[in-house]
């Protein structure tokens, strides 16, 4: 209780260290984000080199691409507004299975600092892949990928980041940003302090604070804020409507 205690009143100073005493709470935006991209999006940090089908040379700006086949042997890179591109790819020779729900799409490096693969893999398993090069120079033919240990992990954890996305559903959102608020009551206790009203009463007590202290009355369990796939961030408010005058919680 004491350690509770303690740790509950360090947040109330920092935030009013930070903030002060006054009558208007502010708005606080989080350092955490959320991934917006699908599946299938991936991001090329520079342009890269591939080949078409016809086997001339098609460069891929840098950017970000929605990704999908185009037949048995080619993909198709769509960037957001512009003309797509399709590329030659080649049938996966290993099955990639992470227990995608959904089709998946990566970029990884090759076996040297020129190299950059594309890979797409289908909720079966199934794969196409092409290879690029920053420099232009194709030493490879399509689907002689990296070793299948490595390009499997890649795929796990891109299928990893889709679910924890698509189970994300706790984010309402309020016009071009969501607000993330604790739904929860913290009541005074018996002995409040002039300090503890003005943090309570000027409405400086922001939704991170509170779920941090709700974190600690519940067993010090995480709090955990998800956001969605359409939320670029989250964006913590403090509303003294939607929240009581604060105290230390009590046991």
């Amino acid at each position: 209780m004491i350690r509770r205690i303690a740790i509950c009143s360090g947040l109330f100073s920092i935030c009013l260290h930070f903030v002060g005493c006054a009558t208007e709470a502010p708005v606080l935006e989080s350092a955490l984000t959320t991934d917006d991209s699908k599946p299938t999006t991936v991001q090329l940090d520079q342009a890269v080199h591939f080949s078409t089908p016809e086997g001339a040379s098609a460069v891929v700006p840098a950017g970000s691409y929605e990704v999908k086949t185009v037949g048995a042997a080619a993909l198709q890179l769509a960037p957001s507004g512009g003309a797509p591109l399709v590329i030659a790819a080649a049938p996966s020779a290993h099955a990639y299975r992470a227990g995608q729900t959904e089709p998946l799409a990566v970029v990884m490096p090759g076996d040297d600092e020129d190299t950059q693969y594309l890979l797409f893999v289908q909720t079966d398993g199934a794969g196409l892949e092409a290879v690029g090069s920053y420099s232009g120079i194709q030493t490879r033919a399509p689907g002689l990928l990296i070793s299948p240990g490595q390009s499997q992990l890649y795929v796990q954890t891109k299928a990893m980041s889709s679910s924890l996305r698509s189970k994300s559903k706790d984010i309402v959102e309020v016009g071009q940003a969501p607000t993330l608020s604790a739904p929860v009551v913290i009541t005074a206790g018996p002995n409040v302090t002039y300090f503890q009203e003005c943090v309570g009463l000027s409405g400086y007590v922001s939704s991170i604070v509170t779920m941090r202290i709700v974190s600690l009355m519940q067993e010090d369990r995480p709090m955990v804020a998800r956001g969605d796939a359409a939320s670029p961030r989250i964006v913590l408010t403090a509303n003294p409507g939607q929240l009581p005058p604060q105290a230390v919680p009590q046991d």
